[in-house]
């Protein structure tokens, strides 16, 4: 393969990340000689028929040149590999290990020469070496799995399909049932879904998280539904949705927390300035539907009456929250969500009895500390 073809692979790939994810790779390639690759071997205890590896301690790709799938090992390696220690959740704290377990052998050893013997001594001692032997066991099969998917996905897209098949054809069975799965999340729902799946990053603006909700919910969308992101939408976050629908769809998993109303209910729920559905409405953003909507949602909640009613509602949203918090561990992601909420409403309480309309989680922790 020619230096020119690897750049216009490199090119294309990147152009690809770059338009599907918003993310570009910063991680390094190295192309190297049958006796740098051999080096390379000893020095890491890699079997001889092995012809690439991606380093997470140096964030670097390692590929023998003198193979004839050089360009998917090159994707196997920096792309498959690559992408998922730089930006999964998961290959970021597998990274982040590294780096800790090096500034500590570096400190246990003084900078001066070891043999393998003194290193594996050292680690020994250590429990970030514990931790990543963990959890390198707990993720090796999903992250080779990952790879090989993005080697296959991309080998379909560039060209490359039948040196797939060639490269993999004695283990195709095996190869084809290891990413079976991604396959049909992604069939069923985009690529994008199968990378903030896999702990990627979200970044969107409306028409792109649009685009994303059509395709990742099909035929479940309708023409008169509603739909708004709000929440934090940090990369790392889950996509939070308020569904108004005749059929609302409620749905939670690693990438969305769809919270679901029919007309009704909705607006039942802002009689009462349920800070679930006030929230969305003023912090919020239309993604699909009407602005006119959600203009009519937000006069509402400026021009209603504040009644005993919402009051009580709030002070029993609390109390119950808390009962239900209390059913789960002290230490818990569920305990601390339902004691949050349940702050939230007892806060949201006080204000609509002080005749304040503090329609936000923001604004009621900023006014009642």
């Amino acid at each position: 393969m020619m230096l020119n073809e690897i750049k216009l692979l490199l090119n294309k790939t990147d152009n690809y990340y770059r338009t599907l994810l918003d993310i570009t790779s910063r991680s390094k390639l190295f192309i190297l000689e049958d006796k740098d690759w051999n080096n390379l071997c000893n020095q890491n205890n890699l079997k001889k028929e092995v012809s690439g590896i991606f380093l997470p301690r140096n964030m670097s790709a390692y590929v023998k040149e003198n193979n004839e799938f050089l360009p998917l090992n090159i994707i196997h390696e920096l792309y498959g590999h690559g992408l998922f220690f730089e930006f999964s959740k998961r290959g970021r704290f597998f990274t982040k290990l590294e780096e800790k377990l090096f500034r500590e052998e570096k400190k246990l050893l003084k900078g001066r020469r070891f043999s393998m013997a003194e290193l594996e001594e050292a680690r020994k001692q250590s429990s970030t070496f514990s931790l990543l032997k963990k959890t390198e066991q707990e993720s090796s099969t999903f992250i080779e799995a990952f790879a090989i998917w993005t080697e296959k996905y991309l080998s379909d897209n560039f060209g490359l399909g039948e040196l797939f098949r060639k490269k993999y054809e004695e283990k195709m069975p095996e190869i084809e049932k290891m990413i079976e799965e991604f396959e049909d999340f992604r069939k069923r729902h985009g690529e994008k879904a199968i990378f903030y799946e896999s702990g990627f990053p979200k970044y969107y603006d409306s028409k792109s998280l649009a685009l994303f909700l059509r395709r990742f919910l099909g035929n479940k969308l309708s023409e008169e539904d509603i739909c708004m992101v709000y929440g934090s939408r940090k990369p790392y976050s889950d996509i939070d949705v308020l569904h108004v629908s005749k059929t609302p769809i409620n749905h939670t998993n690693r990438i969305l927390d769809i919270y679901g109303f029919t007309p009704r209910l909705l607006d039942y729920r802002i009689k009462l300035f349920d800070i679930s559905v006030t929230d969305p409405i003023i912090s919020g953003e239309i993604v699909i539907g009407s602005e006119d909507w959600l203009g009519d949602k937000m006069n509402q909640l400026l021009t209603q009456p504040i009644t005993m009613e919402a009051i009580y509602y709030n002070i029993i949203r609390a109390k119950e929250q808390t009962v239900l918090a209390k059913e789960q561990p002290v230490d818990s992601k569920l305990y601390y969500e339902g004691m949050s909420y349940a702050d939230t409403c007892m806060k949201n309480a006080l204000a609509l009895k002080q005749g304040k309309r503090l329609l936000t989680k923001k604004a009621l922790s900023g006014r009642y500390s």
